[in-house]
């Protein structure tokens, strides 16, 4: 990724380790949180060490009830997870109005 977190098409890094993210923001906060996501967030996780790429999705139909955003996040490795955190005060705001579920997977195919 690049400083401002926008990568271009077709020439995003893979990494070994998957984070992945499915979240649902209350009704009156999803528009919040995409703008969020999409100016903030971002570009905050672009500057980490050990993040090389990632990707935000809509849900498309109604095949769940959960999930409705997901992030995928590619990794160096699992040791971007186990530095600490530092969450600013919009951060805080929107964790209060979303729920979500963080999974981690690493690739066993190819070999990485």
């Amino acid at each position: 990724m690049v400083a401002n977190g926008v990568t271009p098409a077709g020439q995003q890094p893979i990494g070994p380790i998957i984070l992945h993210v499915l979240s649902d923001p209350e009704p009156a906060w999803e528009a919040v949180n995409i703008a969020w996501y999409d100016t903030e967030h971002l570009a905050v996780k672009a500057r980490l060490p050990g993040y090389l790429a990632d990707r935000f999705f809509r849900r498309v139909g109604q095949a769940s009830e959960s999930g409705k955003f997901m992030a995928f996040y590619d990794l160096e490795g699992e040791w971007p997870l186990e530095m600490p955190r530092h969450a600013s005060d919009t951060d805080r705001q929107m964790y209060a109005h979303l729920t979500w579920l963080r999974t981690i997977y690493a690739q066993i195919s190819p070999p990485a």
